[in-house]
């Protein structure tokens, strides 16, 4: 089984040969970084398939990234990212804001003309 992409950065970033984690600080990385994929597939989710998706459909979207958004700034994500939280969350946030963002007004051009031609 390997190792996730967020997970590895993590390690890679944050521990040294020197810091072996124990099962525990393995388990709350894994949940960090699994949070951290779920934003990141969300995103992507949303910039790719945006345009075509209904309205209910982009709501959900919205909903479970601003879940994920809640644990990144609750205590208990603040617990298990080792104080990395506020940190990993910007880092995502900077990652897609663009995207997120031309996306979202291509979105509004799409129903924009769907309008006019009724």
């Amino acid at each position: 089984m390997g190792v996730s992409t967020s997970y590895g950065r993590y390690a890679k970033e944050h521990l040294t040969n020197e810091t072996k984690p124990d099962p525990w600080t393995d388990l709350a990385n894994a949940i960090v970084a699994q949070a951290a994929d779920e934003f990141r597939l969300l995103c992507r989710k949303a910039v790719k398939h945006g345009e075509t998706m209904s309205d209910y459909e982009m709501s959900i979207v919205n909903g479970n990234i601003r879940d994920l958004e809640a644990f990144f700034r609750s205590d208990w994500g603040l617990m298990l990212s080792h104080g990395l939280a506020p940190v990993i969350w910007g880092k995502l946030k900077a990652e897609f804001d663009t995207d997120m963002e031309s996306m979202r007004i291509r979105r509004e051009k799409r129903l924009a003309n769907r309008r006019g031609k009724r």
